[in-house]
C-alpha cells in the first residue's frame, strides 16, 4: 500500500514542480517590463540637478581640458540629447 502511494505521488510532485517553474518564468518575464527605464537624458538631468553643482562643473571642466576623447564624447552626447530630449537640452544649456 505504501508503494502505491509513492507511485501516485510522483506525477503529482512532477506536475507541481513543472507548474512552479512555469509560474516563476512567467512572473520574471512579465515583471521585467515594469522596471523603470532610465534614459541618458534622465541621468544627465539628475546629475546636473544635484546639490554640488560647483563640484560637477569643476569635474566637467577638468575632464574637458585633460581628455580629447571626453570632449568628443561630450559633444556627441550633447548632440544626441538635443535630438532626443530638446527640453532637457535647453534646461542644461541654461545652467
Amino acid at each position: 500500500m505504501h508503494e502505491d502511494l509513492s507511485i501516485a505521488a510522483l506525477p503529482f510532485m512532477a506536475g507541481l514542480l513543472c507548474g512552479l517553474v512555469i509560474f516563476t518564468f512567467t512572473m520574471c518575464w512579465t515583471l521585467r517590463d515594469y522596471e523603470p527605464q532610465e534614459t541618458a537624458g534622465d541621468l544627465f538631468q539628475a546629475e546636473t540637478a544635484g546639490d554640488d553643482e560647483d563640484d560637477f562643473r569643476e569635474f566637467i571642466i577638468k575632464r574637458l581640458v585633460e581628455s580629447s576623447a571626453f570632449r568628443a564624447k561630450l559633444v556627441n552626447g550633447m548632440a544626441l540629447l538635443h535630438e532626443t530630449h530638446p527640453k532637457i537640452y535647453a534646461q542644461v544649456m541654461r545652467k
